[in-house]
Formats: C-alpha cells, structure tokens, sequence
C-alpha cells in the first residue's frame, strides 16, 4: 500500500508568536538598521517548515517609505553556541547592518503610504522556501524607512509562525 503524506500543522487554534519588540521602532532611511527577533528553535519539533506572517503599523504622520521583513538561519551550531550571520545574536535586540552584511532571504518589502497609524500585513511566507530547508534555529529581522518611530502600541505590530509537518496517512 502507497504511504500518503498529509500536511499537518502545529496548531489549527492559534499560531505562535515571535519575539520581537517592534513599538516605536525608529526609522532606517538607509534600511540598515532595525530590530530582530529571537530565534525560533526547531530541534524539538522538527517542523519541515514554518510559515510566517504579521502586522506592522506604522506611526504618527510617516512618509511615504518601505517595510522589509527578514529571514535570518543559524549558520553554525557548535559547543553549545549559536552562530548566526554577522550581526544577528539570536535575540531580540536592536541591529545595525552594514550595507554588504544585510540578510539575503527577504520574506517581504512593503510600500508604505503617508497615512498615520497604518497596518500593514506581512502575508503568510515559507521560510523552507527561502533557505531551501528550514534551519534548525531561524529568526526575523523587521527595518523601516517611514520617517518615523513605528506605532508605540505593542499590540498593533505581532509576528507569527505556524509550523507545518508531514503525517504518514
């Protein structure tokens, strides 16, 4: 008898939130500098992907600018010690990129307009798709040139995954 592979996901009730402080997140007229997240582990659930989505609002009277979301992967894992890409940590924390240092796995760009407290959505993405497998250990790095501190309420911005594996059927 054939084995059939079915799509299951982690949860049909609720995805699960990222950490990622994204309240009145300065703006990056350069797209260098932002905030990443701390990084999801896999080695437990052994997802074979995640999809990805969110909100992201923007402040009070920005200008017309971009909102890029980032995939970053764990690069080397040794002694107990996570590397990521210079200069991703693994943690939610403020980063500053040097322009030949940026990520190389964008999971969207937006354009933003010059509405004030604006969300946009950060539609559901693969990260699999983006590295060709999911890494053991991955994150996102959110960078915007709005002109202005996004949105101050940390409700109004939230980052998701849904992770996804195959059942035998």
């Amino acid at each position: 008898m054939a084995t059939i592979l079915t799509t299951t996901y982690d949860s049909t009730t609720d995805t699960t939130a990222l950490t990622i402080t994204l309240a009145s997140l300065a703006t990056s007229s350069s797209l260098l500098v932002g905030r990443e997240s701390t990084a999801v582990s896999n080695v437990s659930n052994l997802y074979v992907d995640a999809l990805v989505s969110g909100q992201i609002t923007t402040g009070t009277t920005p200008t017309a600018g971009t909102i890029e979301v980032w995939a970053y992967g764990l690069i080397k894992h040794a002694t107990s010690t996570a590397t990521y890409p210079s200069p991703v940590t693994g943690t939610d924390a403020a980063i500053t990129f040097v322009a030949e240092t940026k990520l190389r796995h964008l999971i969207t760009s937006i354009s933003t307009n010059t509405t004030s407290n604006t969300a946009y959505t950060v539609p559901p993405t693969s990260i699999a798709s983006l590295f060709g497998v999911l890494p053991i250990k991955w994150g996102v790095v959110v960078i915007h040139s709005t002109g202005v501190n996004l949105n101050a309420t940390a409700g109004n911005h939230w980052i998701h995954m849904q992770g996804i594996k195959y059942t035998n059927t």
